[in-house]
């Protein structure tokens, strides 16, 4: 009977391990060591540390400032964009880290020093196939067709980041309700073309 009972926990912790860890995915926040929220080195030592970039303004929310610089080792670019709080006018916050293949700033701003390998938490990088993201982050909460999504609303061609500029269909991932982390991986023909992660609305 005891041997019975020690059998029927095996299989009830066995059945549950997957599920558990399944469970445990989360949105990556990380590339290489450029972190959002409480992991991030914070918005001074970036800057500092790799310079300014080619800075503007997010068209889409005028209290985002993006910070874009090309990396020709890697032959990427990457874009921080900073978030300034409206009660707090110079207290920036790093809410978004975005990286991808195709052009982004109107000239190939370098780094002061070079960047880490642009990889996620979950060893994820530009050219990885669809397959092995699902392998490492699990299903997505929704695959979204861009190139049906613009044709719906046309106003999106000239959005760097939700347009297929950025890849034509993109593999959606977040945290919980309460979270505002999320996680877009733009594809084009089975391939990682973009990678976006960010907190807020």
């Amino acid at each position: 009977m005891k041997l019975m009972a020690n059998f029927l926990v095996l299989l009830v912790l066995c059945f549950l391990g997957p599920l558990a860890s399944a469970a445990e995915t989360t949105a990556a926040k990380c590339v290489g060591e450029i972190c959002i929220g409480a992991h991030s080195k914070g918005p001074k030592w970036l800057l500092r540390e790799y310079g300014p970039g080619q800075v503007h303004k997010d068209v889409d929310d005028p209290n985002l400032v993006v910070h874009c610089y090309y990396d020709a080792r890697q032959k990427l670019w990457i874009e921080l964009e900073f978030s300034v709080s409206e009660s707090r006018k110079f207290d920036l916050q790093l809410t978004g880290i975005f990286v991808t293949n195709t052009p982004m700033c109107p000239t190939r701003f370098a780094s002061k020093r070079a960047f880490p390998d642009f990889g996620s938490d979950y060893g994820i990088k530009i050219g990885s196939t669809e397959s092995e993201i699902v392998s490492k982050m699990g299903a997505p909460k929704r695959k979204d067709d861009v190139k049906a999504i613009e044709s719906k609303s046309p106003y999106l061609n000239d959005s760097p980041r939700y347009s297929s500029k950025a890849g034509s269909y993109r593999l959606a991932y977040d945290d919980n309700p309460s979270s505002l982390l999320f996680n877009f991986y733009g594809l084009e023909n089975g391939r990682l073309v973009s990678m976006w992660f960010a907190e807020r609305e």
